[in-house]
């Protein structure tokens, strides 16, 4: 025991045992962090998360996009169910798009 810490909940005690955990990171054997969250956690390791999945990625290229086709043709009616359904609902605002988009197109190939 550090201390004697007056505390109403757990959660209390592991924030301030956390505290001390970091006041003394050089000489603690403990890396986890008591009381942190795992926003906490994701914050101050977020450099190290981001490098490895671009390593993975770079590393399972391949499978990955296996998987993504396998996962697309296996949805296949799914995905074209959905896609139907919200050209159905947004028939107008789709439309007025198309009919700018060609408008501007026209417009810059003169």
């Amino acid at each position: 025991m550090i201390e004697l810490f007056p505390c109403l909940s757990k959660r209390g005690l592991c924030r301030r045992e956390g505290e001390i955990q970091l006041e003394n990171i050089s000489i603690i054997v403990n890396r986890r962090i008591a009381g942190r969250t795992k926003k906490e956690w994701y914050a101050e390791h977020k450099e190290n998360i981001v490098k490895q999945k671009a390593q993975y990625h770079l590393d399972n290229k391949e499978e990955i996009n296996k998987r993504r086709a396998k996962y697309y043709l296996d949805n296949k009616e799914k995905f074209a169910k959905r896609n139907a359904q919200y050209y159905l609902d947004n028939k107008e605002e789709i439309d007025k798009q198309s009919a700018q988009y060609r408008l501007d197109k026209k417009l810059k190939n003169k």
